[in-house]
């Protein structure tokens, strides 16, 4: 790596690659403790990941025994932390398992840093430090979903190309298998993988061999326990969600540019939205553009239009999908800055440059990055309270049932467990009327499912409006005597 002044040492390569990836990992962990806390709810899925890991390693097959409407990649990654709840419990394994997807976010930073490298100081410090303060991309990697494995994934293979493109058939076959590890935890990836793979010429063959080779070792056993589930959770449930449900193609723009965040609000008080959306998206466009000049980063400018397209004509939409192309805008930052930076005449000038451009970033994504998320629980209390009740506890939220440290418990029992109980509208129960799926209130299937589940354990509670249970619904899980309540939160017996 070379500075605009002259090569940059050894020290101060890893001073920058440390530097943006400890922002980045101190960005994310804030923003989960100043929410919910490493024991908090309502991130829904890091829960489902880690109750379904626990019910595989208690001996349960996912896809058949349970619904997992992902491919099989999470549940290996969190198997360990499920594991390590049968030793210290499940709320030491929940955080702990938090905990290390913000260090993947942070290595994503840093793999930032390192895929900018040939482009020079200017654009790795501007590029890294971009990934690293973007609200998209700190919100999702706040806690343990399935982008940031993707990311890490994806960034990694970005770095190996060049050497693969070149002499590198150990490098061919690494990008390939980096690929399909992004595949095994999120079947989005299929698109990046596929322009990777057209980048790499010379290197197709051996990016494709490892690709298959990954995707096959990580799937085929899944498969081969249970055939019909895994091809209709893994692919059909997903192809078959509603179109559109949460997000506009426009609003699904201005949060992937950060312009909305979690709360929808726009970074600068008192500036208009359209009038955010319109700024971002022409200075996005500005740095494509410079970005495309350089024939080594037009990888990234497919890759990003790709991720883009996706995300955009994606059926469904949650806040965290804003964090799909996070790391390629950040390359395309990058570039644009080292190449304005190579063209100022003025030594001077180019770190004045660069720290206008890191200000701007930090400054715009400031509000985003310090917002509240998520809800803390009582958990104590309800852990005691839990303590007392010597039967199965089930829930709408598995998140919870980890906080009172009673899954790992109840799972030792054989009690019953749905780790993604809003899941099932999207798989088994899901019911269409002119080939449209009928929401979760109005869906009679979907509510007698979820209910027959809440109702199937010694006691039972309650914390996830998204579960859409209707009145009808709410009335008959909650006509048991209340066992234990504090605000919101109670606990209800589901005896006669």
């Amino acid at each position: 790596m070379t500075s605009e002044g002259g090569p940059v040492s050894r020290r101060g390569r890893v001073a920058l690659v440390g530097g943006v990836a400890a922002v980045a990992f101190a960005l994310r962990l804030h923003m989960e403790l100043h929410g919910g806390g490493l024991l908090g709810i309502n991130a829904y899925d890091d829960g489902v990941h880690l109750s379904s890991a626990a019910a595989m390693v208690h001996g349960r097959v996912p896809y058949r025994d349970f619904l997992f409407l992902q491919p099989p990649g999470m549940l290996l990654a969190a198997s360990p932390f499920a594991l390590l709840a049968r030793l210290l419990g499940d709320p030491v394994a929940l955080a702990a398992f938090r905990v290390a997807f913000e260090l993947v976010g942070a290595a994503s930073a840093a793999m930032v840093v390192v895929v900018l490298r040939p482009f020079g100081f200017a654009a790795a410090l501007a590029g890294g430090l971009c990934y690293a303060v973007f609200a998209p991309a700190v919100y999702d990697e706040r806690t343990a979903l399935l982008e940031p494995a993707g990311t890490l994934a994806v960034l990694g293979a970005l770095a190996l190309l060049p050497r693969a493109t070149r002499t590198g058939r150990g490098a061919a076959l690494g990008v390939g298998a980096l690929l399909g590890v992004a595949i095994d935890f999120k079947g989005w990836y299929v698109v990046a993988a596929l322009v990777i793979l057209l980048a790499a010429r010379g290197a197709r063959l051996r990016v494709l061999i490892g690709l298959v080779v990954a995707v096959g070792v990580v799937m085929l056993p899944f498969f081969a326990l249970a055939p019909q589930q895994f091809v209709a959770q893994v692919a059909l449930a997903q192809l078959g969600r509603p179109r559109f449900v949460g997000a506009t193609p426009v609003v699904r723009l201005a949060s992937m540019l950060g312009v909305t965040g979690i709360h929808s609000r726009t970074p600068i008080p008192g500036v208009p939205p359209a009038l955010a959306l319109a700024v971002a998206l022409a200075g996005t466009l500005a740095a494509t553009v410079l970005a495309a000049i350089d024939r080594r980063s037009r990888v990234f400018v497919a890759l990003g239009a790709a991720d883009l397209v996706v995300a955009l004509l994606a059926p469904s939409w949650f806040p965290h999908y804003a964090s799909l192309t996070a790391p390629l805008l950040a390359l395309v930052v990058g570039v644009a800055v080292g190449a304005l930076a190579g063209r100022l005449r003025s030594r001077a000038a180019r770190p004045i440059l660069v720290g206008v451009v890191v200000v701007g970033l930090v400054g715009a994504n400031a509000a985003h990055d310090l917002v509240r998320v998520d809800v803390r629980p009582p958990g104590a209390a309800l852990r005691a309270a839990a303590a007392r009740i010597p039967g199965c506890i089930v829930a709408d939220d598995p998140t919870i049932l980890l906080v009172m440290d009673v899954l790992t418990r109840d799972l030792d029992r054989g009690c019953p467990l749905r780790p993604d109980v809003s899941g099932y509208s999207y798989g088994p129960d899901a019911v269409r009327v002119a080939g449209v799926p009928l929401a979760r209130t109005g869906n009679a299937r979907y509510q007698a499912g979820v209910v027959r589940y809440l109702r199937s354990g010694d006691a039972v509670i309650r914390v996830r409006s998204a579960t859409r249970l209707n009145a009808a619904s709410v009335a008959e899980v909650d006509r048991g005597p209340v066992l234990f309540r504090s605000g919101r939160y109670v606990i209800r017996s589901t005896a006669p």
